[in-house]
């Protein structure tokens, strides 16, 4: 049993010597599908399945700024709006 497979193990190695760009383009391909599947569950583990940071992540908010007047319902906060609601200046009305 192990005798056949290194006879198909030479056999294999021979036929890839005998054409190098079918192996060099196997090679590659094989390379660029595991890369890929690395960047997929690399992606999928940080998003999905790591915990957040957080102690309490349930209890997490999102401050958001909403401008019916201009048929904008949700938008997001800007850095000059967030420091001026950390430092407890009151909210400017649209006109």
């Amino acid at each position: 049993m192990f005798d056949s497979f290194l006879q198909d193990l030479r056999y294999g190695f021979r036929s890839l010597t005998a054409r190098p760009a079918f192996a060099i383009a196997a090679l590659l391909t094989l390379a660029l599908a595991i890369g890929a599947n690395t960047l997929v569950f690399s992606l999928i583990d940080g998003i999905y399945l790591t915990p957040l940071p957080y102690r309490d992540d349930a209890s997490l908010v999102d401050v958001e700024n909403r401008y019916p007047s201009m048929g904008l319902d949700t938008t997001g906060e800007s850095i000059p709006d967030y420091l001026d609601r950390r430092a407890g200046v009151p909210a400017r009305r649209s006109r």
